[in-house]
């Protein structure tokens, strides 16, 4: 009797952590940098090098920072969204050109189309070791939604679903 006893609870058992698991959302993935103070950069952009923009720049804005490079093959996958995205106005889109020459950018942008308000340029790669260093920046593409100073998320899906209320 005993030995039907064991494998019926350890049956038992899985079967009410499988019916948990089911109930989770796989597309809802926690952040340990959601409200936390993102690092802050100075760059200069992409179209004019003179200039230099920063987070205070953008401070009381919704932006998305997104890092790409044209030598990066999801980011091409991904750009058609972000020109999607680009189009509904829903945030100021912030791209950082991670160690990219700034020819191959433009050229980039000019044949698939440009999403960004802003481009920065990172071709040293200093503001993703920031990033990397403080926030697990764990590659090419990346986004963080931000709010002032404050990383709101770290999904691209999640602006979609990010609606502004009073």
């Amino acid at each position: 009797m005993l030995k039907f006893l064991f494998p019926l609870v350890l049956f038992i058992v899985l079967a009410i952590f499988l019916a948990l698991g089911l109930n989770l959302h796989p597309n809802e993935i926690p952040s340990p940098l959601v409200d936390k103070v993102a690092p802050v950069f100075s760059a200069p952009k992409l179209q004019t090098p003179e200039q230099k923009l920063t987070p205070a720049d953008l401070k009381g804005k919704v932006w998305l920072f997104n890092v790409w490079a044209s030598w990066c093959v999801s980011c091409r996958s991904e750009h058609p969204i972000l020109n999607q995205m680009a189009k509904t106005k829903t945030a100021v889109i912030v791209g950082l050109n991670y160690k990219d020459e700034p020819e191959d950018a433009k050229n980039w942008l000019s044949q698939l189309g440009n999403p960004y308000d802003v481009s920065i340029m990172d071709q040293d790669g200093r503001i993703g070791i920031d990033y990397d260093r403080k926030y697990f920046y764990l590659g090419l593409p990346n986004y963080r939604l931000r709010i002032n100073e404050k990383i709101m998320s770290c999904l691209p899906v999640d602006i979609f679903r990010f609606s502004l209320r009073d």
